[in-house]
């Protein structure tokens, strides 16, 4: 503990107010999804004809969904309520260097024929809309910033350290629909936007990645040990 520094304190004060928001964290060692969860996600994309049996199994399973902000533990709160305006699939957050990193989660249809138009290369509907969605979300947080982000007793989202800057990710589709341009659209469109695109096989094969790091109820990870849960 001789390296506790500011930083370290504002974790610490961060995560106890999500827990206090009523946000569960989820620990990358405790909480990592299990190999039996993973093949049922998979099942459930098979099926899927569109975002609705995804959503339901993100909101029983949302430790498939965490892995989407990479290494560390993350709250994942499913559709919550933006003022009553707007209701996001998903928003999640975890805690790097730089503090609470936020991510806004739109889900789309994995059963869909194609990202981009075979045209000129915009984004076909189902994308389009999945992409408005986050610029709407983003407009709200910058017209409701303190709503956003003070605690729910006080009427607000509980959103710790939010900003209306914050990352975008629409999941949409299968792998087998995307094509070699669609590569440099997506890419194009995270530099541009800060919002990334992703299909469901990228969420499939990370949580496969993270089923070796499942551990026992009682285990849990430096982080947890530092800053709590």
């Amino acid at each position: 503990m001789g390296d506790w520094n500011e930083a370290d304190e504002y974790l610490t004060w961060a995560t106890k107010e999500l827990s206090r928001n009523g946000h569960k964290k989820l620990c990358v060692i405790r909480d990592a999804p299990t190999a039996e969860v993973v093949n049922e996600f998979e099942r459930v994309l098979d099926d899927a004809q569109d975002e609705a049996p995804v959503q339901e199994f993100f909101e029983r399973h949302p430790e498939v969904l965490a892995q989407q902000l990479g290494a560390g533990c993350r709250w994942i709160i499913p559709r919550p309520n933006l003022g009553g305006v707007y209701i996001p699939d998903f928003m999640a957050a975890r805690v790097d260097s730089g503090g609470l990193r936020w991510v806004a989660i739109e889900l789309e249809s994995p059963s869909v024929d194609r990202l981009f138009t075979t045209t000129d290369g915009t984004p076909a509907k189902e994308l389009r809309k999945g992409l408005q969605q986050i610029k709407d979300w983003r407009h709200w947080l910058e017209m409701n910033l303190q709503t956003a982000q003070n605690s729910p007793i006080n009427g607000g989202c509980g959103f710790v350290g939010i900003t209306p800057k914050v990352q975008g990710l629409v999941v949409i589709g299968r792998r087998r629909i995307t094509t070699s341009d669609d590569h440099y659209r997506r890419r194009d469109i995270a530099w541009q936007e800060h919002l990334e695109i992703h299909t469901y096989d990228w969420l499939l094969e990370e949580g496969r990645k993270m089923v070796p790091l499942h551990r026992s109820p009682q285990e849990e990870c430096e982080e947890c040990e530092l800053y709590g849960r």
